[in-house]
């Protein structure tokens, strides 16, 4: 796959199992099977050598996401062998916050406020790949079957209190 052709694949896909995973089956389930193999040098001659695979779980069929040397690459240098170093963007962030506002003028200087404040308005969950604690995650576990699943949603609690769901505040403020 190319890089844009993974970038693609990023998602929210819901399985039967009623997981949720950042890559779609097919992808999922041939790299768990690229992964799980064996590796034997069957001949090695002066620095070249001939590699012997056998996977475990079957080969993969479609696209994957390959492991390191996979399909007899000896990397010379950092990227020789695929991307030295892939970022992808996770699914999409999606959150709408709303708000209703009366303003009552007693005089010139002084009025009321009363403030409907809607944050999440549509209870809109946003998975989370990895830790919420960190600000760079790495996808890792490419032998389980639990790769690339989300366990997570957005949340922010270190800064704003905010756990993520919708949160509803009713605002009466004096103004002088």
């Amino acid at each position: 796959m190319t890089q844009k052709e993974l970038q693609d694949a990023v998602g929210v896909y819901r399985d039967p199992d009623g997981f949720i995973y950042v890559f779609p089956k097919e992808i999922r389930d041939n790299t768990v099977k690229a992964f799980n193999n064996s590796i034997s040098i069957v001949q090695q001659t002066g620095q070249a050598s001939l590699v012997n695979i056998s996977f475990t779980q079957g080969a993969p069929t479609g696209k994957f996401i390959a492991p390191a040397g996979f399909g007899n690459c000896a990397q010379a240098y950092s990227g020789g062998c695929g991307f030295a170093n892939l970022v992808l963007k996770g699914p999409a962030f999606f959150r709408s916050d709303l708000s209703i506002v009366k303003k009552v003028r007693f005089n010139e200087r002084m009025n009321m406020e009363l403030r409907g404040e809607f944050l999440n308005a549509f209870n809109n969950i946003n998975f989370l790949v990895g830790s919420a604690g960190n600000d760079l995650n790495t996808l890792g576990g490419f032998t389980s079957s639990a790769f690339g699943r989300m366990t997570a949603a957005y949340q922010d609690l270190s800064t704003t209190n905010d756990p993520g769901g919708r949160l509803v505040q009713l605002v009466v403020r004096f103004n002088f």
